[in-house]
């Protein structure tokens, strides 16, 4: 995975300023085991440079904590990629890279609305569709192609503790 470090989404500037004072540019850094000593580095040198809270504060071990926590779950795979809804294909559940629209419509990936259509004569509505019925959908892939390029970003699920 070689996304910068700033598709991890809602992690917060401060949490970003430490991976990259620690050297940690793109996510594949973070599946290093030998990440956690260049991060406490980074940590304990921005306690030296801050003037809001002092050494000792909480807000550092609490900031430690959330890295640790990030980089954590990047490692198990928890992190996901967001991805808008629309550019999301009904039937195969993924991001598009071939969008087609139907003369009803939807849009779809190509090759899956194909196959469904080989298959059953039909969208996943059971409306009759043929082949013929799909047009390019240009816009929406140029959408997804620029989002890929420029927006993609990596949500950390939350998890509650009660």
């Amino acid at each position: 995975m070689d996304s910068r470090i700033e598709v991890l989404h809602n992690v917060g500037e401060r949490t970003l300023a430490v991976f990259k004072k620690a050297g940690l540019t793109i996510i594949g850094d973070l599946y290093v085991k030998s990440c956690a000593q260049p991060l406490q580095v980074a940590i304990d040198e921005m306690k030296e440079d801050d003037s809001v809270f002092q050494a000792n504060d909480p807000y550092w071990k609490a900031l430690a904590t959330k890295v640790r926590t990030i980089t954590d779950r990047v490692r198990s795979d928890e992190a996901r990629p967001y991805e808008p809804d629309h550019f999301i294909c009904p039937i195969t559940l993924q991001l598009m890279t071939d969008p087609v629209i139907s003369k009803y419509g939807d849009t779809y990936e190509k090759d899956a609305i194909h196959t469904l259509i080989d298959l059953k004569g039909e969208d996943i509505y059971h409306r009759k569709l043929v082949t013929s019925d799909l047009f390019e959908n240009r816009n929406l892939r140029k959408a997804i192609r620029y989002y890929k390029l420029h927006e993609l970003r990596f949500a950390i699920p939350i998890k509650l503790q009660l």
